[in-house]
């Protein structure tokens, strides 16, 4: 990141230290990022090992926890969520409702985060001051409030919140036999977060290109530099989501030109960066509605002389906000785990 290796480690993911906040993807909503798995691997694969940033990760929102947003960049790759996920996702985290290698068996859903917190931290929670109490001896206390209000919602504490397109809430049967608190916890969301009438989901596609004239070899106080974007915004429609349609048709397009002979003599399992196989999808793609905009805009770079990076690309937020802690802290840069 900005010329800095920088690592974060799996158990660290979801600290507040570690996560990008307000990432400028579109001025239409706001997104929050964390580093996603070995970035430094895409240098190579694009040809862009000199790049001076590279980042691959996941931006999360808490509107909506099947929110979808593949994010591409030539120097950063992320996924889209509304800030507030990721906080959401380290208390549930602190509450052991992601743990994976201990089996709980709950005999009602306001058990679960006892049983789960029983298998994290080792506590003995027994009534429903108790799971309060609890909470506040592991989850930060600004955090209290959205996490109950989740909880509630979720019918995992007494209190139980009502969706607002809902009559009775309708929660799925327990399992039957011993699972990993992150099973159990799956199995609610499936039900609770269900698309109800007038839902619908939205994907959006984003890159990044920050480039500069070839003719500079150096980065200087200043310095021009062209911003290249390319975007796509798509929602669900009556007859398929937006995460099926931006997932499917792009298989489905390959698949026909393979049938069809049209993918330059390749044999065997190929990547998305043979051209043979990207240019027919991306034509696909436009004829079915979901193609790029393109825009392209001068910016000047700070250099590294101390001044604050644009925070109007990308880059700059992650590089001189959130990202820039990381960095600061001594941290390495690609998430591990």
């Amino acid at each position: 990141m900005d010329g800095k290796v920088v690592n974060v480690d799996a158990n660290d993911l979801l600290d507040r230290k570690s996560y990008f906040e307000r990432v400028p993807v579109t001025s239409e909503f706001e997104l929050e990022g964390i580093p996603n798995r070995d970035s430094l691997a895409y240098g190579g694969l694009y040809g862009i090992e000199a790049a001076r940033t590279i980042l691959r990760g996941t931006l999360r929102c808490i509107a909506c926890f099947v929110f979808y947003c593949p994010f591409r960049l030539f120097n950063l790759a992320l996924s889209c969520r509304y800030p507030g996920f990721v906080s959401l996702m380290s208390a549930f985290k602190q509450l052991g409702l992601l743990e994976t290698t201990h089996k709980i068996h709950p005999q009602k859903w306001t058990a679960v985060v006892p049983q789960a917190m029983g298998v994290r931290h080792g506590m003995q929670v027994t009534s429903a001051s108790g799971v309060g109490r609890a909470v506040a001896a592991v989850v930060p206390g600004e955090q209290h409030d959205e996490l109950f209000e989740a909880l509630e919602w979720l019918g995992l504490v007494p209190g139980h919140q009502q969706h607002p397109h809902e009559g009775n809430p309708v929660m799925p049967p327990l399992p039957k036999d011993p699972m990993a608190p992150i099973d159990v916890f799956a199995r609610l969301l499936a039900e609770r977060l269900k698309y109800q009438r007038g839902e619908r989901d939205m994907v959006v596609l984003s890159h990044e290109v920050v480039a500069r004239p070839k003719a500079s070899t150096v980065q200087a106080q200043g310095q021009e530099e062209q911003v290249y974007t390319s975007q796509l915004i798509t929602y669900g429609t009556p007859s398929a989501s937006a995460m099926a349609r931006t997932v499917g048709l792009p298989v489905a397009i390959a698949a026909l030109n393979v049938l069809d002979g049209k993918v330059g003599g390749l044999r065997g399992v190929c990547g998305p960066t043979e051209e043979s196989v990207f240019r027919p999808v991306l034509r696909g793609l436009e004829e079915v509605g979901l193609g790029m905009e393109e825009k392209m805009r001068v910016v000047r770079r700070g250099g590294r002389s101390g001044d604050a990076p644009d925070l109007s690309t990308v880059e700059g937020t992650l590089v001189g906000g959130t990202a820039g802690r990381l960095a600061k802290d001594g941290v390495r840069a690609a998430a591990t785990g």
